[in-house]
Formats: structure tokens, sequence, C-alpha cells
């Protein structure tokens, strides 16, 4: 494939060449003995491609050998051979088809007597039963569509065009005969992709040459290629749209050719049937693109005079408005370079667009924004035409207007800088911003009713083609304005969208201040050099940046302090404190308010609001407002250094951590870590615990105090669980030391060995206070029984079924999650003295509870958060430095196979046949989808290929091994990690569920729905429910190649 090659090749094509056609020879002959084993074996096929593709490219490219025509004729039977061979590919069969030519156009004279290139057309004539030993040296040719279509296809590659249009056949050109088998056989062939690729590609070739066949054949093979498009311009396979599109061009641009000519019938055939057509199919709209980039829209239009209107009345259909959308942009684009009377093109383009657009519901009116906008990038004019809706409460026409504003910022389209005064009727000054839009109704605007509205008036100010432009005093003050009234936006999508225009406008203003300071910083260096000479303008220039400034940073200032800072408050609602606390990490993650400013601004009360904040209801919250404490100056934690204050606090954490509710246990979590910054944190928990032996880590002190809670409240659960439940619930405690955790290195702990051990220790045996209650055959309890009153502690406290549910289920929980956290954050072995930190022992242990919840729990809340726990342990496992360790998820594979293949009895009855298998399907997840990249997805094709054949059995004996399979299947389907992986084997699934469609088992058959629904998504990608963007004539579905 390039010079250098083919030159070498060219060099040695004397012996190459007859080494290459008797590797082939000899290959030909294995797929001659019929021994399939072998054949697969030796993986021949793919060596037939590799060497037929090999012979084509020196025998097309490289000089020719002497030798060729010795070889000519066991080629060609060779070549044949393989073509009529049903097992091979059909890219290899194309490749024998050109080799078949060649051997013919290179048959010694004493067999083809005949001008060679005129003797391999012979080969179009061979019928079904035609014997010829002289041409191929052997009896019985059988020839069907497939071979045929492979020698078009060499004939077509190999055989000069004059040949094809001047010989004849059958009183017809070649190349008239070849087209009409070629379009015989896609129609044969439409759904197989190889093959339609191959004939689209053959009739792109004979499309450039019909301007060399006598216009007598040239209609009827017209009409024929027409068909062809029509039907092949949606296909699903993107080269064979692509190529009918080719084939379109090719078509138009002859069509076009005989038009000038005088003779109109071929470009007539082609506007008939697209505007037949032109109603709810895309691929003509595709047409009619094409047409107008080789005739010219005016041409278009002489014909059609209607044609922008019937457009945009055919937007109303959903299916085909992204198309329709862009042949107008297309058209209008290319009517403005036609039309140079602007009036006119707006009168036919612009003006027919605006009357729609004021009666358009939702989903169409975002179509007819469109067509504005992208007229107003044509033709700036557009603009004023559409001036008028700022005075107009409409959203649709408001949309289009700040669309096209919008365009005109990002773009550069012109636009002024700088906001103008006029006089207005009453003798006040109106004032505009850039020129165009008037202050009052931009600010009216930021209180919009319509969301659109409200988020494209902030995207006017905030986008810019210049990332560094400078905001207008104004322009800031317009800022604080909008925040004030939108940062409690309840829409969420919106409120994104609001936050990220924010984020955008800071970076502006960081970028704009640093060039702000760059100017002032080059007048003041130069009024330095040339004191006495400076002109008054310089002076005067220096004043605006300098004031600039000073409103950039009483902006930044002001917008922290009392419009950020203060939403941290625990007055405000959900969307006003999430958007401010956001926004406030992004200000100090991209240092967009300077450290000595932040310690001179920052207030006590913030810091205490934050710290309210993590006791917030929801965790995104919580952990911003934790990320914010982390990145405050030290200065902001003056309370930190008062040892009754901070006993206070971390008792209260511990308080917060033994409570019932699940959002105190999470604010211990955060807080404890800011507590635990005090110089006296290490004095409190040793007082608190009453420890002889100072760990001097004050993290490893803190996780020592809460094992020994979590002791105490163990020992509680031993004697009285209902005690346990209400006074000492231990997950709050196994959460904490699970924060601690993950923020602690322990590569450099000197107490590693004793603080693994102990932890995985506590774990096993708070999992076996547990396990019992969690294990049962239904943890949730029998309705309505679960609501009532199951006991009291000492205290008289009443503790209900749902309470020791929910202490079982999160103490399930938080195990898990610790023991994944401790796997997948301690490192492999200690820097000291290099012995590992995870030893055999304690890896087994952990192993060993993740496998018995997952095979024997049943409550839902607790294998599904275990799910992630084990997800790290088993990312451990596979990128472990210990061989051993590595081997364990392939075990457990190979072990739940053996299971579900009834090979391990005591196992299979542990197995939960309702409840979808229970936790079987999250195991068989997690090993799977932490398996590395590098392995090839091995193990996950043994595992489908082991599913689906435990599915596919339908046997009485195999009932719970299939349901188990294919809950097993249905969740691995469904796991968007596993992306195109699953892709091949939808079919099998479609099949195994629908065959559960009729079975007298309840167990398979309720798998039916869900199943069949998640292989329809997967198939179609179609969505369930009300989708308001839906044509109800098209029955929910998507074309294959959607």
């Amino acid at each position: 494939n390039f010079p250098p090659g083919i030159e070498s090749i060219s060099q040695v094509t004397d012996y190459v060449t007859p080494y290459a056609i008797d590797l082939f020879l000899n290959l030909v002959d294995i797929l001659s003995s019929d021994n399939r084993n072998q054949i697969k074996t030796l993986d021949v096929h793919s060596y037939v491609y590799s060497i037929t593709k090999l012979l084509v490219s020196i025998l097309q490219q490289c000089i020719l050998s002497t030798v060729l025509p010795d070889y000519s004729t066991k080629l060609m039977v060779a070549s044949y051979k393989v073509i009529i061979d049903d097992y091979i590919s059909f890219d290899a069969k194309c490749n024998c088809g050109v080799l078949m030519v060649i051997a013919v156009v290179h048959m010694p004279d004493h067999i083809m007597t005949d001008f060679k290139l005129k003797a391999c057309l012979t080969l179009l004539k061979l019928d079904k039963t035609q014997e010829n030993e002289g041409l191929f040296n052997f009896k019985g040719i059988m020839k069907n569509y497939t071979a045929n279509l492979c020698i078009y296809l060499g004939i077509l590659n190999v055989v000069p065009e004059n040949i094809l249009c001047e010989e004849v056949i059958d009183g017809i050109p070649v190349i008239s005969f070849m087209f009409g088998k070629l379009v015989d056989c896609a129609k044969r062939c439409t759904g197989k992709p190889s093959q339609m690729l191959e004939v689209s590609r053959a009739l792109i070739l004979i499309s450039k040459i019909m301007n060399t066949i006598p216009l007598s054949y040239v209609e009827p093979m017209f009409s024929h290629s027409l068909d062809y498009v029509w039907t092949h311009l949606d296909h699903f396979v993107d080269t064979v749209r692509h190529s009918a599109k080719t084939i379109l061009e090719n078509l138009i641009k002859l069509a076009y050719r005989h038009y000038r000519n005088g003779y109109t019938n071929l470009l007539k055939m082609i506007l008939t049937n697209m505007i037949d057509l032109l109603v709810n199919r895309c691929t003509h709209y595709i047409a009619l693109t094409t047409l107008s980039s080789e005739t010219g829209c005016s041409f278009l239009l002489d014909q059609f005079s209607h044609l922008p209107f019937i457009l945009l009345i055919n937007i109303g259909d959903s299916s085909v408005a992204p198309q329709i959308c862009s042949t107008y942009e297309s058209l209008m684009a290319q009517h403005a370079k036609e039309q140079h009377n602007v009036s006119k093109w707006l009168e036919l383009w612009v003006d027919l667009v605006k009357p729609l657009l004021s009666r358009s519901v939702a989903p169409i009116t975002v179509f007819y924004q469109r067509l504005l906008i992208s007229a107003y990038k044509i033709q700036p004019l557009v603009l004023k035409s559409i001036m008028h809706y700022q005075h107009q409460n409409g959203a649709n026409e408001l949309g289009a207007l700040l669309g096209c504003l919008r365009v005109a910022r990002k773009s550069g389209l012109p636009i002024l800088s700088k906001d103008v005064s006029e006089p207005s009727s009453n003798g006040s000054k109106k004032k505009y911003w850039r020129g165009y839009i008037e202050f009052e109704f931009l600010e009216s605007m930021m209180c919009h009713q319509s969301d659109e509205v409200r988020v494209s008036t902030l995207a006017l100010i905030v986008e810019s083609q210049k990332s560094t432009e400078i905001f207008s005093t104004w322009e800031l003050d317009f800022l604080k304005k909008y925040f004030f009234y939108n940062a409690t936006t309840q829409m969420p999508n919106t409120r994104q969208q609001i936050i990220a225009l924010y984020k955008k406008a800071l970076v502006r203003i960081k970028g704009s201040m640093a060039v702000l300071v760059r100017h002032i910083t080059t007048i003041c260096n130069r009024i330095k050099a040339e004191a006495d000479s400076i002109q008054e303008g310089v002076l005067e220039e220096l004043q605006s940046y300098k004031k600039q400034e000073i409103s950039y940073k009483v902006f930044m200032e002001t917008f922290f302090q009392e419009y950020l800072c203060c939403g941290f408050n625990s007055g405000f609602n959900y969307q006003r404190r999430s958007t401010c606390l956001e926004l406030t990490v992004f200000m100090l993650n991209e240092k967009c308010i300077e450290t000595e400013e932040l310690e001179r601004k920052w207030k006590l009360a913030d810091t205490m609001s934050l710290l309210e904040v993590l006791c917030d209801s929801y965790e995104s919250n919580i952990a911003m407002a934790y990320d914010i404490l982390t990145k405050l100056p030290p200065t902001a934690f003056e309370f930190l250094q008062s040892k009754e204050r901070i006993r206070s606090h971390i008792l209260q954490t511990i308080t917060l951590a033994s409570a019932i509710k699940p959002t105190s246990a999470t604010a211990a979590g955060y807080m404890l870590p800011i507590f635990l910054m005090s110089p006296y944190a290490r004095e409190i928990i040793l007082d608190i615990t009453q420890q002889q032996i100072d760990f001097g880590d004050i993290y490893v002190l803190t996780v020592v105090l809460f094992i020994y809670l979590i002791e105490k409240g163990v020992e509680l659960a031993k004697k009285n669980i209902l005690e346990a439940v209400s006074r000492t619930p231990v997950y709050g405690y196994i959460l904490c030391i699970r924060h601690l955790i993950g923020k602690r290195n322990f590569s450099s702990c000197e107490h590693w060995e004793y603080l693994v051990t102990k932890l995985v220790t506590t774990c096993k045996v708070v999992d076996e206070i547990v396990s019992p209650i969690v294990n049962n055959s239904s943890p949730e309890g029998y309705m309505p029984m679960d609501s009532e009153v199951i006991g009291s502690d000492k205290t008289g406290e009443i503790v209900t079924s749902q309470m020791v549910l929910v202490y079982a289920w999160r103490t399930t929980k938080e195990v898990s999650l610790l023991l994944g956290e401790l796997t997948l954050n301690v490192p492999d072995v200690y820097n000291k003295t290099g012995e590992p930190f995870l030893t055999s022992d304690i890896m087994n242990t952990i192993s060993e509870h993740f496998l018995n919840l997952f095979l024997e729990t049943k409550h839902r809340g607790a294998y599904e958060q275990a799910y992630l726990g084990f997800c790290k342990f088993c990312e451990k496992l596979w990128r472990s430095s210990n061989e051993h360790f590595r081997t364990w998820p392939k075990l457990w594979i190979t072990n739940i196979l053996d299971v579900l293949k009834g090979e391990n009895e005591d196992t299979f009855h542990k197995l939960c046949p309702t409840r979808r298998s229970a936790g079987l399907p999250f195991m068989m997840q997690a090993i799977i989808i932490t398996e590395p990249k590098n392995l090839g997805n091995e193990n996950f094709h043994v595992c489908m290929e082991s599913l689906l054949n435990i599915a596919s059995d339908t046997s009485e004996e195999n009932l719970k091994s299939r349901i188990h399979a294919m809950n097993i299947l249905r969740a691995l389907f469904r796991n968007n990690q596993l992306g195109e992986l699953v892709a091949q084997y939808i079919a099998q699934g479609v099949i195994i569920a629908l065959d559960s469609f009729n079975h007298n088992k309840w167990g398979v058959s309720m798998l039916r729905y869900p199943t069949v629904r998640m292989r329809t998504l997967m198939l179609l990608g179609s969505q369930f429910g009300n989708v308001a963007f839906r044509n109800v004539d098209h029955k929910n579905i998507r074309s294959s190649k959607e």
C-alpha cells in the first residue's frame, strides 16, 4: 500500500508470484478435502482471505511475473472453487472473482485465441449447466447468484471501461448487461451487508461511466438506478447509504448534463419521483440536498415555486424534521449565493418561518428557531427582521431572537462591543446592550416563565468568541441579579445549565482580569519610560483599566460573600444551597479568589454554616461542603483551638455515629476528619478510649476508638438484639472507619498489621450477628405484621421489626463497603519491611464474607450495596501482584457455572430461586466488569456461552438452573459497563426469552417480560413511557440504523 513496497515486490515478482499461487492452490486442496475439523483447526478460511488479498495486490499493482501464464488455468479453477464454497467469506470470494478475470486475461495463446480482454467476457454467458473443459479443465460447473456477483465484480475491476462499453452481449453493451445482473443481485442480498457493500461499489463504478453509453440504453438503466437509490438511501449499513448517495450524485450529474444538451427526460424522472415521495422519507430530502448542489437552488425554485413552504409544513412530522432542517439550511445557503437581492431572499426563506414559529408547539419550536439562527449565520440582516420580537412575550420568538444573538456572540458575527444610548419619546435615554437590546428588556428576561429563555439570556451575556473579553459594569451587576432570582430553579437540567454558564463566567473573569493586569503593567512601564512625552489618552486608558479592575474585584468579593457563602445557611432550600456549594467549590479549585483575600474575607460564621451543611439530608451537598472545608486556610478554623469545644464536637460526632437515622451517621463520617485537625484531638481521643498505648497517628487512634465502640455494640447485640438496635447501632461506627481509611495512606502506617487484622476480625464478628436476619427467607417481614411492635429494650423504647431489619441490612452494607475500601486502598506491601499488608488469612476471610453474602442473603438492600464493595475487592484481586490472588475471580466463575450445571448440590441448595436469584447476578456482574481489558474479556465470553447453554436447556431437572442463568443473563445484558460486548449474544438471548413465554412453570414464565423488554431495548433502543416527541404513526420503533 505504499510505493517502496510495490517497487520492492516488483523486483522479485518472478519469485513471489509463483510462491503465493502455490500456497493458494494448497489451501484450496485442503478446502476440497471436506475435512471440516482440519479446516477449522488450521484456520484455512482466514488464510485463504489473506493470500487472495495479497495476490490481488501483487497482480494489480506490481510488475507482472513472466511465469503468470503458466499458472493462469490452475489459478482460475482454484479461484472458482473458492467462489462456490459456502464456508468462505464473501470478501475472499470477491478477491477470487478478480483473480479469475486476471487469469483469463493472461491465458496462454494456445488456450485462448481471441483477444483476451474480450474473451474474459465469455464468463458472463456461462449457463448453470454449461460445461467448458477447455476453459476450466473440469466438468459440471454450477453457478449461483453469489458466484455471478463475484465474476461481475472481477470484470468491472479488471476490464477497461472502453471494452465494457463497446462490446455487446445479446445486443446490448456489456456494461448494461452487467448492470441489470447487479441490480438483480442487490434485490436478493439486500439483508447481507458484505454482499451489499460490493454491489454498491460496483454500481458506483457503473454510474460513473454511464455517460459513455448510447442514450437509448441509458434511460432504462437510469430508471433502475433510481429505484435502487430510493430503496437504499436509508439502508441500515452506513457504507451502503453513502454509496447510494454517491450513485445519486452521479445520476444527477448525468441527467443535468443531458438536460443542458436538450434531453430533459432523465432530470424530469428524478424530480417527479422526488416530489411524489417528498412526505415522510428522509431519503428524499437527502436527494433534494444533493440535487441542489449540482443544479443550484434557483433551478429547483423554478420547478417548484412553493418548495420552501412544503418543507416548512412537513417539519411537523417529527420523524423527518431534523433532515428537513438540514435540507432547508442547505437550500437557503445555496440560494443566498445565487440571489443577490437580500429582500427577496428574506421574503422567501425567513418571512415564512416567523408565523409558523409563533404557532408552533414545544417539540417543533426548536426546529423553527434553528432555521432562523441558521439564516442569521448566512445573512446578519435577519436579526433586524425579527428584532420586534423583543416587545412580544412569546417564548418561541424570544428563543429565536436570543439564539441569533448567541450565535453572533460565539461566532464573531457583526455585533457591537459597547453599550449605546438613544433618546426616547419621553425625553429620557434608552440604554441598549451592544446596541441591539434594551437593558430593561434583558433584565425582564431573567425572570421569564420559560426556562429556555432565562438560560439563553444568561448565555447571551456570558458566552463570547473571545474567552478573555472584559465584562462591562452593567453585565457584572446583571450576573448578580440573575443569580439572586434563578439560583433556586426547580428543574435540575435548567439548574445545571445555569451553573455551567456561571462557571464559564468565572473563568472568563479570571482570564480577563489577567489581561487587565497585564495592560496596566504595560502602560505603567510605558509611562515611566516616557514620562515627559506621555499623551493624555494613555492616562485615560490606564484609568479605564484600573476602574475595570476595581469593578472586577468588587464583583468577586460581593458575589462570593453575599451570594455564595450566604447560601450555606440552613434556611435556604436544597436548590440554592446546592448551587452555592458547587460554585464555591469551583471558585476554590480554579483559584478565582486569592488566598490572602480568602483569609481576610472568610468568616467563622461561614465555617459554622458549612458544618451545619454536613448534617444535610443530601450527601451530594455534604460532600461539597466537606470539600470546601478541606480547602480553607487555617484561619477559618479558630474554633479548633478550643479544647473544650473540640471535645464537645467529637463527643457529638460519636453520638451522631450511633444514631438510628442514616443521615446522622453520614454526617459523622464527614465531620470527624475536620475535628481531627485540632491539635487537641489526640489528647481527647486518648482520654475517651483510655488507651494505654498511643499509636501516634491520630487516624489510627480514632479507628481503634470506633473498633472499641463496635465491640461494645456487638456484646450488647449478643445479649439483646432489641436493645442493640435502639441504643448502639454499629453501622454508623463502621461508616466512620470507612471514611477515615479512605483518607489515610497506609504505606507508612507502623501499626498496619494490628489495625487490618483487628478490622477484618471485627467485621467477621459483626456479620455473624446480622447474617441470620438478612438471610431469612422473608427478611422484610410478613405484611401487615411488619409494623407491629416486637418488643422493647430495658428503657422501654419501642422496637419494631422494621428497625431490626434496617439495623441488619445497613450493618451488612457498611461491613461490605468497608472491606472493599480496605482491600482497594491498602497497598500490597508495607514500605518499611516489604511484608504484605493483606495476608492470605485476611483475604480468605474477606472472600468468604462476600461469597456467603451473595449466595445466602435474601434482602435486596444488603446484597445490592455489598455489590459496590465486592467490585472493589475483585478489582484488587484482578490487579494483585500475588499470582494466587489473581486466580480467584476466574475460579469463582468456574465454580458458579459448575453449581448451575448441578455439580455441587450443597451450594446449589443455598441459592435463592426467587427474588431474581438474589445476590447471584450481582456477584457475577462484579467479577465480570472488573476483569482487566488486557485479558481480552476471555472470562466474559466463557460465562455468556455457558449461561446461554444452561438457559437453553428446557428439561425439568434443569428448571432451577435455568431460572438462575436467565436472571444472571438479564443482569449482564442490563449492565452498561459491558457496552457492546453483549451485542453478539442478543439474538440468542431473545430466542431464550421468547421460548419462556409458553413455559408451564411460574418461575420461568415470569422472567419473560423483563427479559424480552431488556432485549428489545438493546435491539431497537425504543424508549417506553409517554414521550412527548413521538409520532404515533410510527408505533414506537426506530430504523435499524438508529
